[in-house]
């Protein structure tokens, strides 16, 4: 099963997919759906990424 985690008022999502070690980030920005891998294994280094 995947964790999932909401940051900056509900405007970053930052999850884990169940069959990988590093967390994705995902965002709708200028209309459309932003998603990339913050390469990092720890969640708060993972939010650090997301939030920048």
């Amino acid at each position: 099963m995947s964790e999932h985690h909401t940051i900056l008022g509900g405007k970053v999502h930052v999850y884990k997919r169940s069959n990988s070690s590093s967390w994705q980030c995902a965002s709708y920005l200028a209309g459309k759906n932003r998603r990339t891998t913050t390469k990092e294994d720890s969640l708060s280094k993972a939010k650090e990424f997301a939030e920048d």
